[in-house]
């Protein structure tokens, strides 16, 4: 054999099994985001279920604790899941299925499909799991579907979550930019106390003095309302705690 000579290299045999395999799985030559899209449709992997109205709904820990500060203190830490494969049953869940669906897409792809169906429920899940870049995606969609006509309904929800996103400001800015005619709107008279608090605060208010005055006297009948309605339950309270101790 001449010397510096190499054998030719032979090839082991590939089952059809393995060539199979090759030929199916994609992850390795996926970019990320692609990856973990099809990790959130395969399932493989996945180490934690979700139970919703009996639907088991597969997803991975790792890429959950990534993303969300309540899901780390779930699966990480003292006060985790002490099983490996949890089982988490979402009782008196405020989504449905779909939503929830929708809202662990969004956690493995950062798409969603939000729409007028199914916004406040993913508004929800986002507040609820600190997904902060989430509730910005709906807080713009929201502020697209501001209207006369349900400017009150965003309002009384947003301020729920006053100190989480700016929704309720940017609510504040549209009835402030839109005084007179928020004014004339019959339910404006059914809003509570702290949020016409919270529109007297607004420095860029367009209104007249009259329309001042009526916010004002409102805030004050609402307050004064409230305060009676106090005074009579705790009235009556005492009332029947007096009987009973007869």
């Amino acid at each position: 054999m001449p010397r510096g000579y190499l054998p030719p290299l032979r090839r082991a045999p590939v089952s059809r099994e393995t060539s199979i395999q090759a030929e199916t799985s994609s992850f390795g030559s996926s970019p990320l985001h692609k990856a973990t899209a099809m990790l959130f449709q395969t399932k493989k992997g996945a180490d934690v279920t979700f139970v919703l109205l009996s639907k088991k709904i597969l997803a991975h820990k790792s890429l959950l604790i990534g993303r969300s500060s309540v899901f780390e203190a779930m699966f990480v830490g003292a006060m985790a899941y002490k099983d490996p494969r949890p089982i988490i049953r979402l009782n008196n869940f405020d989504a449905t299925i779909t939503e929830f669906e929708t809202f662990l897409e969004y956690l493995y792809t950062d798409k969603i499909d939000i729409n007028l169906k199914n916004m406040h429920s993913i508004f929800k899940l986002a507040h609820m799991y600190d997904i902060s870049s989430l509730l910005k995606e709906c807080t713009l969609i929201f502020k697209k579907h501001f209207q006369l006509s349900n400017i009150f309904e965003f309002a009384s929800f947003s301020h729920l979550y006053q100190d989480t996103c700016s929704l309720f400001n940017d609510v504040l800015q549209f009835i402030c930019e839109n005084t007179s005619k928020v004014l004339n709107l019959p339910e404006f008279n059914k809003l509570n106390a702290a949020i016409i608090a919270e529109i007297l605060k607004c420095d860029n208010l367009e209104a007249s003095e009259e329309n001042l005055f009526q916010i004002v006297s409102l805030f004050y009948m609402e307050v004064k309302g409230r305060l009676f309605l106090f005074v009579l339950l705790t009235k009556n309270l005492n009332v029947e705690k007096h009987k009973n101790h007869r």
